[in-house]
């Protein structure tokens, strides 16, 4: 998982301390030591990941208003939104993030700590950012597929010799084209010397053609090349 992602993950909770409520530093702090703590145990991924839900869910255990000085509140609503527990019995990671390692997830948390905390410019830059890249992820998928229609326009556009051509050249179907010449009767003799004279031309440019490294089914292919260039063309 690359860091970007993450840092987009954690900007689109769009979580700011207003949300959270006034003074709520210490809730904060708070989660996150109870996140540091759990990296440090000598747990496989897997057993971190669910010690982490597991430590979200105690926050809804008991009836007082506050944990270790902070409102059960505040840290109620930051592990909801953060991570989308949101009672003792929720036991699944937001889909956006249940994938990530528990070292991902710890980042993850630094990152929506980071923005939930910083200035209203801190966050608006950040955000801005992220939707530049958004935008610019965009815009290369609406360039390629305006190629791609460029492209199938062009094909629809070419000759039958044309398109014969790019598909023996660019798109490598020349076994295509060598089976079709063979077995069907498709093609009039004038298309046949055509293709066959294409094939000739890809194989000679591909050295597959006469030189001493051609297998044995290719010089096979090639002396039926031949036939059809001496028979059609002398005919």
């Amino acid at each position: 998982m690359q860091r970007n992602q993450i840092l987009q993950a954690a900007v689109g909770r769009n979580l700011n301390m207003e949300q959270i409520g006034g003074n709520c530093k210490s809730a904060f702090s708070l989660i996150h030591q109870c996140i540091a703590s759990i990296g440090t145990m000598n747990l496989t991924e897997e057993g971190k990941k669910k010690k982490l839900i597991s430590s979200m869910q105690s926050f809804w255990r008991g009836k007082s208003q506050d944990i270790a000085g902070c409102k059960r509140e505040h840290i109620q609503k930051i592990v909801k939104i953060a991570f989308g527990i949101g009672n003792v019995k929720s036991d699944c990671l937001w889909k956006e993030i249940n994938i990530y390692t528990f070292q991902e997830l710890y980042l993850y948390y630094c990152y929506i700590e980071r923005i939930a905390q910083a200035d209203t410019y801190f966050s608006k830059k950040i955000k801005e950012s992220c939707n530049r890249r958004n935008k610019t992820a965009i815009q290369k998928i609406e360039e390629r597929q305006r190629q791609k229609e460029k492209q199938e326009k062009k094909i629809k556009e070419m000759s039958k010799e044309e398109k014969w051509r790019y598909d023996i050249f660019d798109k490598q179907q020349d076994v295509l084209y060598y089976q079709n010449l063979i077995d069907s009767d498709t093609y009039s003799s004038d298309e046949k010397i055509i293709i066959a004279k294409l094939l000739r031309e890809y194989w000679i440019n591909s050295e597959k053609w006469e030189d001493k490294k051609v297998s044995k089914k290719q010089l096979l292919k090639i002396s039926k090349v031949k036939g059809i260039l001496e028979l059609y063309e002398n005919s």
